[in-house]
């Protein structure tokens, strides 16, 4: 999305598009941050396996709710910015022109969005998690 949003931001500079880009990639810097932190402080867990195993376990869980969160407002607002800057730079009219077409194309990218979320939260955190605590359980049998 950074480099997206910010390809916009140099080719169309002082249009609409532009400020909608900035928009965008304002929205997208808390995730970043906090991803990052908890990322980082992933790799740095010394101890016993039994500690290092039930940090990552509560770091996952910590990031998956904030991430769920954080994607109940951050994707209909980037599908939205996606659309409206999709419609400005190469429909003539922007949305003004063809509205029926940009809430089709919003709708269906909100829905496609949500779907392909989903599908990632269940193999980067559900699917982890439950791995992760059925070795805690071994460990701690």
């Amino acid at each position: 999305m950074y480099a997206l949003l910010s390809h916009v931001v140099v080719k169309y500079w002082g249009d609409l598009a532009m400020i909608v880009s900035v928009l965008g990639i304002l929205l997208y810097i808390p995730f970043t941050i906090v991803f990052m932190s908890k990322y980082k402080s992933m790799a740095i867990a010394p101890g016993s396996i039994n500690t290092v195993i039930s940090r990552r376990v509560e770091l996952l869980e910590s990031f998956s709710r904030f991430k769920r969160r954080y994607e109940l407002v951050l994707i209909p607002l980037a599908t939205l910015i996606g659309t409206f800057v999709t419609f400005e730079i190469w429909v003539p009219g922007s949305i003004w022109a063809y509205p029926k077409g940009a809430m089709i194309t919003f709708f269906l990218s909100l829905a496609s969005c949500i779907i392909a979320i989903r599908e990632e939260n269940k193999k980067s955190f559900d699917i982890p998690l439950s791995k992760l605590k059925m070795i805690l359980d071994d460990l701690n049998a």
